[in-house]
């Protein structure tokens, strides 16, 4: 079929129901009908009468041609649609026989494409036919039931890690330094007048203990300086014992345990192996507890190499709270790692001028996540700038002694006259410790304030290991000594 042009004032207007024949017989018969002077108006007037009901009967007969081939065409699409589905349930019922699964032929787009070619041809499948068809369809079935048995593997690991990582959470949000303390008391019983429920402190005592003023410090005495630290006002009780974590694995390193991964090898789903896990939580615990346990001798020992005021054969350490009954069951080793003077720090090669104090248990979570305000990009050691998925693996050698935060939790702990006080308790208070040795009156918490002070140590002592011609051009004044004696002299002399 091909479309019936008619011009009329120089338009073409076309139809696409007439044959050929016909258009060029109704273009020879419209030529011969419009040339000039050959006819008058009526007689072409009555020629086009003539034909006009010829040409609505042709086009009725165009109508009617038309809806039957398009019928003809709805059930040719009907036939091969019928014959595709019809190929289709046979080719799925001949591969279920044969020991496919729906899986094993459901494919990915750039391979769907061939598969369809073999699958979509609008032919009867015979069973000769099949035995030619089915050698073709293996080399793709079985490289997408490999593909699909890899994928299925990874993505049952993954759920396996994410409720795996879950349960060992819930152990590590369990796990508490203090579970005992605070639930010896029932209820009805007077509490100690240390457990009061007012958390709270006099912002003034704590600025004109810990900040004196310059004032203050100008008229300070050599006697001062000997005074007891019991003669300063007292803090007013700090915080309840909140919850302090026990040294927990890195996820990393948990991850490779024996028991762990033993459980992550087991061919079952992931609620079979939470059930398993549940039978293990015991012995679970019990190794994280002997892991805590050495990691805090660990520790420890760092403490003990470090610093020269400790003295492993002293005894029990000194440690005071301000929660009755807070120590029992509290060993010697978590009591020195507790105490606010026992500080560390994140070692590095190339260390910031002051590095971030570090209290126990904080080197754990630090280490496992290294943010940027503890460690550089170096200490890191990226890969493609991009943190491990389960944090960093724990390194003891990562831990260090920090002498000059150690020495200025002493110096302020003495002046709030607290000098075996725990670092958490201080930290709670939050920011509501100022400098009253320098100009910077901006609220630190007690970590920030160690912080402060060791960045001084620092300074003062490269300032004393200066070249001397150094020390000519420029004076070096430590406003922020901690020791009153030598603080009184420089502000003699000032």
């Amino acid at each position: 079929m091909k479309p019936h042009r008619h011009q009329n004032e120089g338009q073409s207007i076309w139809n696409e129901d007439m044959s050929i024949r016909d258009v060029e017989e109704a273009q020879e018969w419209y030529d011969n009908l419009t040339e000039p002077d050959r006819r008058s108006d009526e007689e072409l007037d009555a020629k086009l009468e003539e034909h006009f009901e010829d040409i609505l009967d042709r086009l009725e007969h165009a109508k009617q041609l038309e809806e039957f081939l398009n019928f003809m065409a709805r059930a040719r699409t009907q036939e091969i649609d019928r014959l595709k589905e019809e190929r289709r349930l046979n080719i799925k019922r001949w591969l279920e026989d044969a020991g496919w699964d729906e899986h094993d032929w459901t494919f990915p787009e750039f391979v769907a494409c061939k598969w369809s070619s073999l699958v979509e041809a609008p032919q009867a499948l015979t069973d000769c036919a099949w035995q030619k068809l089915y050698p073709s369809m293996v080399l793709y079935l079985e490289q997408n039931r490999r593909s699909y048995t890899e994928r299925s593997k990874f993505v049952r690991k993954g759920k396996w890690l994410r409720r795996m990582r879950r349960l060992l959470l819930d152990i590590r949000n369990q796990s508490d330094i203090f579970d005992n303390s605070g639930k010896d008391i029932p209820e009805g019983e007077d509490k100690p007048e240390d457990d009061s429920p007012d958390t709270t402190i006099n912002q003034n005592t704590l600025n004109d203990t810990l900040s004196p003023s310059e004032d203050e410090s100008s008229s300070t005495t050599e006697d001062e300086s000997d005074r007891n630290p019991e003669q300063l006002a007292p803090l007013a009780p700090l915080t309840s014992c909140a919850r302090v974590r026990t040294p927990f694995p890195p996820m990393v390193d948990l991850l490779k345990w024996p028991i762990i991964s033993d459980l992550l090898k087991t061919n079952t789903d992931a609620d079979t192996m939470q059930e398993r896990f549940e039978e293990l939580r015991d012995e679970i615990q019990g190794q994280i507890r002997s892991w805590g346990s050495g990691v805090k001798e660990e520790l420890v020992e760092i403490l003990e190499a470090g610093s020269t005021d400790t003295d492993p054969s002293s005894g029990m350490p000194q440690l005071e709270l301000q929660t009755e009954k807070a120590l029992d069951g509290l060993t010697p080793t978590t009591r020195l790692l507790l105490r606010a003077d026992s500080v560390f720090c994140v070692s590095e090669d190339d260390s910031l001028v002051a590095p971030m104090p570090l209290y126990f248990p904080e080197p754990f979570t630090v280490l496992q996540a290294q943010p940027d305000g503890y460690c550089t990009t170096t200490f890191k050691k990226l890969d493609g700038h991009k943190r491990p998925r389960h944090g960093y693996p724990w390194d003891t050698s990562e831990v260090q002694y920090y002498p000059e935060g150690s020495t200025t939790a002493r110096a302020l702990l003495k002046q709030l006259g607290r000098v075996d006080a725990a670092q958490f308790e201080l930290q709670a208070l939050g920011a509501r410790f100022t400098c009253g040795s320098c100009g910077d009156k901006w609220p630190r918490s007690w970590n920030e304030m160690i912080q402060h002070y060791a960045e001084t140590i620092i300074h003062a002592n490269k300032a004393a290991n200066a070249k001397a011609s150094i020390k000519k051009r420029v004076k070096y004044n430590n406003v922020h000594s901690l020791n009153l004696k030598t603080k009184k002299a420089a502000t003699d002399t000032a």
